[in-house]
């Protein structure tokens, strides 16, 4: 009688001998069955073996992504990042499926949140806003991103309000001037606390552009930094 798909060969796991390809057999087969654990040790020691296989390395993914359901943390930024440097010419269709769907969720992401920024860019973080800083917050809000810009820039020299900067890291953050957006939005990120109402997106904004959001060039260990402050809060 054939077997179930899901069934584990006993002499897999006490037969020292295995081969690398039964190894990753049997561990490909305990992720299907989301023994995760015991699968990322038999990753682990077929790359004690063989530094370089590309299947061990795809399958410590798969772990971390819980057999690619999920898509963000940092473990699977790394994975990734170790993958794309070992092996850029990587044609394993089930790595390449997984990169191409959370590339799509990404996209979706960020359009919903600039969508609701939108809606909400102007509300404030101070009691009474200038004039000038009003308008240059509707032109956000607008997507009219350089006269937010010429606006905001006023203010900031000016008044240097707070809240000029968080709106110039947007505008700028649209305008695809990376390093004017890291500046502002960094600036305001260090002058306001965890609880402050566009804390969260704040940081979101800098590990989108510190993971090379929109042609910025990338700094993963910044990009986890603000990726881990910005769960940190949605959790409090």
């Amino acid at each position: 009688m054939a077997k179930n798909m899901f069934d584990i060969d006993d002499t897999l796991l006490n037969d020292n001998t295995s081969d690398i390809g039964k190894d990753l057999e049997l561990a490909d087969v305990l992720c299907m069955r989301e023994q995760f654990d015991r699968a990322l040790s038999i990753y682990n020691k077929i790359l004690d073996k063989d530094i370089k296989n590309e299947g061990a390395y795809v399958g410590i993914l798969k772990v971390h992504s819980e057999y690619f359901t999920k898509y963000d943390s940092p473990e699977i930024e790394k994975d990734i990042r170790i993958i794309e440097r070992m092996f850029p010419d990587i044609t394993n269709k089930e790595y390449v499926a997984y990169c191409l769907e959370r590339k799509k969720r990404a996209t979706k992401a960020l359009e919903k949140k600039e969508k609701e920024e939108k809606k909400n860019i102007t509300e404030t973080v101070v009691a009474v806003m200038s004039k000038d800083l009003e308008k240059g917050m509707h032109f956000v809000e607008t997507g009219q991103w350089k006269r937010a810009i010429d606006k905001l820039e006023y203010v900031k020299a000016t008044e240097n309000n707070i809240l000029a900067y968080y709106g110039l890291g947007i505008a700028y953050y649209n305008k695809r001037n990376n390093t004017k957006a890291k500046q502002n939005l960094e600036y305001y990120f260090k002058n306001i606390k965890s609880n402050d109402k566009y804390y969260i997106d704040t940081c979101e904004k800098l590990k989108d552009l510190y993971y090379g959001y929109k042609g910025c060039v990338p700094d993963y260990k910044k990009g986890d930094y603000y990726y881990e402050k910005a769960e940190k809060a949605k959790n409090k």
